[in-house]
């Protein structure tokens, strides 16, 4: 359910939420307001970056309702002294509906933007009125309310947190949701919370039909956050040297590692060769293309790491027997490639089929209608999800081969979009092996990147775009494509991004 008014500064939507949660007889359960906490309660060190979300709606500072239809976020406190709140609204149930939970009013959201996704950060929390210290549930967090020792000092603990309460004012927070066992990682700063997307155009609710799962991680209103988390952890991984690995001195002191030359691998999907078989001899022969990714005389690239080259390649005539694979694979080895030998079908399909028929008019900013309305056109619906599954089957054939080759601290600079999920798969493959990711991983895309209007149309998109989130590195050719890219990134999960002049 979903209404406009107009009392607050933006346009404001008023949302109904619902959650089925099984917890103790004498618990109720609610859900924060417009912000995770209330501007000038913040949890220091806080990663998800409520004290912003909260600025931006300082205009809704709480006050508790003492009547009317609407509720409203306020900074005032009942009796309970706390230095984190979080306004909140109570949720009800029925004998005959239990164990869902729904809001008994609306929770009031101002929209500060005209147009795009606004997203609507939001947490399930547990009061029980009368608990006693130490009382548990089931996949929740309990808050401690003892933050002082013995001696009368304070530990160092996180501080008690209170939300507001139509009938006592306030209440302690009593249980979260702690799916992904964040509590270990500090309490109450590191929480999830949920992401709730709005198109600020139309005041609708993108999925205004989910029912969310109290502590239920597989719950999709949970996946933005999952996705900033992983790139938050990869991206202190990658600036956290590995000291362990170092030699030490006799003094016992960390020494400067021998430094190696790196290897740096050039992932394509076509390899920059040519390969003919001679036709009096019957010997393949290779040579480097006349291509920008091709091994040329004085490339400083290649006279600053070993640079190695990985992808399909067409030969003339076409390869008929397995001995003639052997021969390519050894030939190509003395020029450092490695090539890929793709099951016909599936190498058609996802070329020919995904990439040539759905990226490559998408990428360039045509519309599924318009491809209906042209002449002779060759779109065909119903070969859609084969070639999906094609694509991603060549593309993890690439990440099994380059599971293979590659070594910690390796560099691989993936090209175009006929691979745009390597990187994720990538990262997957090296935390099976090593626990963790290993490589460093630049993507560079030789075409344009749509709009995020355009890109939102692809079923696979979100697939797509997480993908390419996975490198420590993301190039384009010009500044449009890049912006395209970030909006597709705000708009599909929630993520924020900075600009540097220059």
């Amino acid at each position: 359910m979903m209404e406009t008014n107009q009392p607050l500064p933006g346009r404001v939507i008023r949302l109904h939420f619902s959650c089925r949660a099984e917890i103790p007889i004498g618990s109720s359960l609610r859900v924060t307001g417009s912000t995770l906490w209330s501007p000038g309660h913040l949890a220091q060190e806080d990663p998800t970056h409520a004290h912003a979300l909260a600025s931006q709606t300082a205009s809704e500072a709480p006050i508790l309702s003492t009547g009317g239809e609407d509720w409203v976020d306020a900074d005032i406190f009942g009796t309970i002294q706390s230095s984190m709140y979080t306004s909140s609204i109570e949720m009800y149930t029925t004998p005959e509906t239990y164990p869902l939970w729904q809001t008994r009013r609306p929770v009031v959201i101002v929209l500060h933007k005209s147009k795009g996704i606004h997203h609507h950060y939001y947490r399930y929390l547990v009061v029980t009125p009368g608990a006693k210290e130490g009382e548990d549930m089931e996949g929740g967090e309990i808050i401690e309310d003892d933050d002082i020792s013995e001696s009368g000092s304070e530990r160092d603990v996180e501080p008690v947190a209170t939300t507001s309460n139509e009938h006592l004012g306030a209440s302690r927070v009593m249980s979260w949701e702690d799916p992904f066992d964040e509590s270990s990682k500090g309490n109450l700063r590191n929480l999830p919370h949920r992401t709730l997307d709005i198109d600020a155009v139309g005041n609708e609710v993108l999925d205004k039909d989910r029912v969310d799962v109290w502590n239920g991680k597989e719950d999709s209103s949970f996946q933005a956050y999952l996705i900033r988390e992983a790139i938050n952890k990869e991206n202190r991984r990658m600036i956290q040297p590995d000291l362990s690995s170092q030699p030490t001195s006799r003094d016992g002191s960390r020494t400067p590692p021998f430094q190696t030359q790196q290897r740096l691998f050039f992932v394509c999907y076509h390899l920059p060769v040519v390969v003919v078989k001679d036709k009096i001899s019957g010997v393949w022969k290779a040579s480097w293309k006349e291509s920008l990714l091709a091994k040329t005389e004085g490339s400083q690239v290649c006279a600053s790491y070993q640079a190695h080259w990985v992808g399909t390649v067409t030969t003339h005539p076409p390869i008929a027997r397995e001995e003639d694979k052997q021969a390519i694979r050894e030939l190509l080895e003395s020029m450092n490639c490695y090539p890929l030998f793709l099951d016909p079908e599936v190498a058609n399909a996802h070329y020919y089929g995904f990439c040539k028929q759905v990226l490559w008019p998408a990428f360039h900013n045509i519309d599924i209608l318009d491809l209906n309305v042209q002449e002779k056109c060759s779109w065909d619906q119903s070969n859609l999800d084969n070639w999906w599954r094609a694509y991603k089957e060549v593309n993890q054939s690439f990440c099994d081969t380059m599971l293979e080759i590659t070594q910690p601290n390796d560099i691989l600079w993936v090209h175009d979009y006929h691979l745009t999920l390597l990187p994720k798969f990538m990262t997957s493959g090296e935390i099976n092996l090593y626990g963790k990711s290993v490589t460093r991983r630049v993507f560079f895309l030789h075409i344009p990147f749509p709009t995020s209007q355009i890109f939102r149309e692809l079923d696979c998109g979100s697939w797509l775009l997480e993908g390419i989130l996975h490198s420590n590195v993301v190039g384009f050719h010009a500044f449009d494509h890049a912006r395209h890219f970030l909006n597709a990134a705000k708009r599909i999960f929630g993520l924020k991004y900075e600009t540097m002049a220059g």
